[in-house]
């Protein structure tokens, strides 16, 4: 079988859904050596897979950064010539001109919540992303709950092409990152004492100034503890974060870095002492259960998605309270959450059960 993967999640720097299509493909690349795995790209970057997943690479160049331009224009001449079973879609969108059976992925619909800098480009978005979802041969949704807002937004009909398929973490990165890896990380950061972590784009719905507010408390009471915030600034209305760290009279305790690669991210979570995540939205929340994988006390936002994924394994707060959220993050301090609670939860996801069943699904459109 052969099987087309759009790769350009892999052409800027990588985030959530480039570690989610990663994981996958190196599944397949173990258990299903007998497909061929077609992936288009944009750039001819190709350390993005392990060499052992035999991936043929495609490179369609393009002149401009815009993915969508890119994947609806260029791509379908491409896919037409060179053919396959079935198109694998990762990240919200499929070309339209597409003639082929396609399996499409929908991480969540924040973009129907939330307003980008562009009225025009949010209007496009959705438009595409709606089209898509009725073009596909299957949906996939990570949970429930978005499942549930596919319906109320694209109508019942849908949902008889949706399937439910969680997301899960590397496990494994962590057996691979030693007491010396964490401790040349810290050295690099300069975090020799306790510090808290929290990672992901910095959108407005994350309540980056509302961390950074509860951090002032928290640093109060322990006067040695660190914030590590990793992810770029995308909040829109802007928010001056470093303004803001400085105004807090934080700049000496807090590390704020776009992106850091993969071994210091985990090195990153390995060693800190809690890990906060303050969305009022998403649909699954990937940094909220590699925190949990490393074992680590994890405070984060009371809201339905998280309560459905991760229910007993983290202490859930009010993300628009400061106050009450320096509370969660010094109770998870002081009283860590239960190992036993945090094992059960994360032995509910694996990327081997997802991956598997995603090409059980392939397997069925291709017949």
């Amino acid at each position: 079988m052969n099987i087309i993967i759009e790769g350009s999640v892999f052409d800027d720097k990588r985030t959530g859904v480039a570690r989610f299509v990663k994981n996958i493909l190196e599944v397949w690349g173990r258990y299903y050596k007998e497909n061929i795995y077609l992936m288009i790209k944009r750039d001819n970057n190709f350390d993005c897979i392990s060499e052992d997943v035999g991936i043929n690479y495609i490179v369609v160049p393009w002149w401009q950064k815009r993915n969508l331009i890119w994947q609806q224009i260029a791509v379908p001449t491409v896919v037409k010539r060179i053919g396959g079973d079935v198109y694998f879609a990762p990240n919200y969108t499929l070309p339209l001109r597409l003639n082929m059976k396609s399996v499409l992925i929908i991480h969540d619909l924040s973009f129907f919540h939330y307003r980008s800098v562009s009225i025009i480009k949010d209007t496009i978005l959705r438009y595409l992303v709606r089209q898509s979802c009725k073009k596909a041969d299957a949906v996939i949704v990570p949970t429930y709950y978005i499942k549930d807002e596919m319906a109320r937004h694209f109508g019942q009909n849908l949902l008889g092409k949706i399937r439910v398929m969680n997301a899960a973490c590397d496990h494994l990165n962590y057996d691979r990152i030693n007491i010396k890896d964490v401790n040349n990380v810290r050295e690099k950061y300069q975090l020799m004492g306790r510090y808290i972590l929290s990672v992901g784009l910095l959108f407005n719905r994350r309540h980056p100034e509302k961390l950074l507010e509860a951090f002032s408390i928290v640093r109060r009471i322990y006067g040695n503890v660190k914030l590590v915030i990793i992810g770029g600034n995308r909040t829109s209305p802007y928010i001056n974060i470093e303004g803001l760290i400085n105004k807090l009279k934080l700049s000496e305790v807090v590390i704020w870095k776009d992106y850091v690669p993969e071994d210091e991210l985990t090195a990153l979570y390995k060693g800190c002492d809690v890990f906060v995540y303050l969305s009022d939205y998403e649909g699954f929340g990937i940094p909220i259960l590699e925190a949990l994988a490393a074992q680590k006390s994890v405070v984060c936002s009371d809201i339905g998605v998280f309560r459905e994924l991760y229910f007993g394994a983290c202490k859930f707060v009010d993300n628009k309270d400061a106050k009450l959220i320096a509370e969660r993050i010094i109770e998870a301090l002081e009283k860590p959450i239960l190992r036993d609670n945090i094992e059960k939860c994360v032995a509910k996801f694996s990327w081997e059960k997802s991956a598997k069943n995603l090409m059980k699904i392939i397997e069925e459109l291709a017949k």
